[in-house]
């Protein structure tokens, strides 16, 4: 099982308090990433809560944003996304090493992979891969 409930939660700041918001939040240990953005937010930060044994995913996220993003001065709203799986490329780093993710297939100088698919699944902690190989 994992031990951190991902989640993107878009910030909403007092008119021209953006940046001061986004370091903030970049500031706070369990935000991994922190973009300033148009539109109704100002802010998505994409957040690694630590997962609570009895405890629901969102209630973990819930008690991270209360206490410690809606105590950030100049935060008018907060809107909370949490994925039921991901997909990136992150775990196929872990498995096959950075140089299968530059573009070149192990072994082989000749193909290259153009495309990587990949979901994880965080109940059962693995991977499935699709790979568009060009020769």
């Amino acid at each position: 099982m994992k031990r951190h409930v991902r989640a993107f939660i878009y910030v909403a700041a007092v008119l021209g308090k953006e940046s001061k918001v986004a370091d903030a939040l970049f500031k706070l240990a369990e935000v991994k990433e922190v973009h300033v953005i148009p539109g109704r937010h100002d802010i998505v930060a994409v957040v690694e809560v630590p997962r609570k044994l009895l405890e629901p995913d969102a209630q973990s996220i819930y008690w991270f944003i209360v206490e410690r993003i809606k105590t950030i001065g100049d935060v008018t709203d907060t809107e909370t996304l949490i994925p039921y799986f991901s997909a990136n490329i992150s775990c196929l780093t872990r498995i096959m090493g950075e140089s299968a993710c530059s573009g070149r297939i192990l072994g082989s100088g000749r193909s290259e992979i153009i495309r990587v698919y990949s979901v994880e699944y965080p109940a059962f902690e693995t991977c499935l891969f699709r790979f568009d190989i060009r020769a």
